[in-house]
């Protein structure tokens, strides 16, 4: 079952774009960074990097553009997803808010020289993710108000029908005193 589950979710159509296939030189302790602009659907971003030359591990990071502009500043920010420290390495983050984001590269940790950077961004669109409603079909959505109907009818009957069983058994015949 889970092994047709993953053949279905693979076969699902995804349209795949690479943004950035480029080295970015970076000075030791500094960092820089590529923008991306998500606006029209939601994404799935593949990022993965591996120093070309120099000695530094480096750091690749995902944020928000909102959140580099905290990081610059120093401030606090949330990052999205992240590589560690390392002179290559990747990750996926699945992005389901439309904006503008960051990737960001680091160089700060070690300090000990400039570090050219093979960067590979890319961006997966998938059809079963989206920023935008879909409007169902209308016998689907004829099916959905129909039985959200018939359920809400049943469980007025049930209620109606508990109610009127509590206040029967409630109800005592008056008692006329016995009069002797």
């Amino acid at each position: 079952m889970t092994a047709l589950l993953l053949l279905l979710l693979a076969a699902a159509p995804v349209e795949r774009t690479t943004l950035f296939d480029d080295d970015v030189t970076i000075p030791r302790s500094q960092w820089r960074s590529i923008r991306l602009d998500l606006q029209q659907r939601a994404a799935t971003i593949e990022v993965s990097h591996r120093v070309t030359r120099g000695q530094s591990a480096v750091r690749v990071v995902l944020m928000t553009s909102a959140d580099v502009d905290r990081f610059s500043r120093g401030e606090s920010h949330r990052v999205l997803a992240a590589s560690s420290f390392s002179p290559q390495g990747s990750f996926r983050y699945t992005v389901t808010t439309p904006g503008q984001y960051q990737v960001l590269l680091d160089n700060r940790l070690e300090g000990r020289g400039s570090a050219s950077v093979r960067v590979k961004v890319a961006v997966a669109f998938d059809e079963r993710l989206s920023f935008t409603p879909r409007e169902l079909p209308a016998e689907t959505r004829r099916r959905v108000v129909l039985w959200s109907l018939s359920g809400f009818a049943a469980l007025c009957g049930l209620s109606a029908w508990l109610l009127l069983s509590a206040a029967r058994s409630r109800r005592t015949p008056p008692h006329d005193p016995p009069y002797v």
